[in-house]
């Protein structure tokens, strides 16, 4: 299929409307109740914290997915 026939296909659908502009920047992430999660005070370097917010509405997941990605890449070395 074309890119044109998936867009047509795809408008038609009455199962998948357009999203409305801004339809994420209401959105926020649900976790579950767990002992996993702790909420602490961090410092993290102005532009840092400026370059994640700019990829992504709520940056807090990604950073904690690089966090851990980091420690995964390094857990070796312990």
């Amino acid at each position: 299929m074309t890119e044109e026939e998936i867009e047509a296909g795809a408008s038609s659908d009455p199962d998948n409307p357009p999203r409305e502009e801004g339809f994420m920047r209401e959105g926020r992430t649900v976790r579950p109740d767990s002992p996993r999660w702790d909420v602490i005070h961090l410092h993290i370097d102005v532009d840092i914290l400026d370059w994640f917010r700019n990829r992504r509405f709520l940056c807090q997941d990604e950073i904690n997915e690089a966090l851990r990605a980091y420690m995964k890449t390094h857990h070796k070395e312990d």
